[in-house]
């Protein structure tokens, strides 16, 4: 998931982490910016899903980050995250009504504390 995801994206699955008894500082890979960019690239979701495919069982991200206004490229993240043999979902709370969303093309959407977004 990306670093400063949206509070209850973060919170949703740190809980489930350790529903799972997992430590979530080990389990959890958070995608950062790189240094003095504003927003993530697809290359470095690309290549965290590829180097951690052994290990990787869910791919989480928001569709549009709520800090930046980043819209992911969600089929490319799908297929990545398919291909590592991953459930991939989005919380697309923040994307719904202010992009245009094709939500048939395999992609899941989780609702990660959508409930307290609207």
């Amino acid at each position: 998931m990306e670093a400063n995801a949206f509070p209850s994206d973060q919170y949703a699955i740190e809980t489930q982490v350790r529903f799972h008894g997992f430590d979530p500082k080990e389990a959890i890979i958070e995608l950062s910016l790189r240094a003095d960019e504003e927003t993530l690239r697809i290359e470095d979701i690309l290549k965290a899903i590829e180097e951690n495919q052994d290990e990787l069982c869910t791919v989480m991200i928001g569709g549009v980050n709520y800090l930046s206004g980043q819209f992911y490229d969600l089929k490319k993240i799908t297929e990545a995250g398919h291909h590592a043999g991953a459930i991939v979902g989005f919380d697309l709370a923040h994307a719904a009504g202010n992009v245009v969303l094709n939500c048939t093309n395999g992609t899941l959407i989780l609702p990660a504390g959508a409930a307290t977004n609207i």
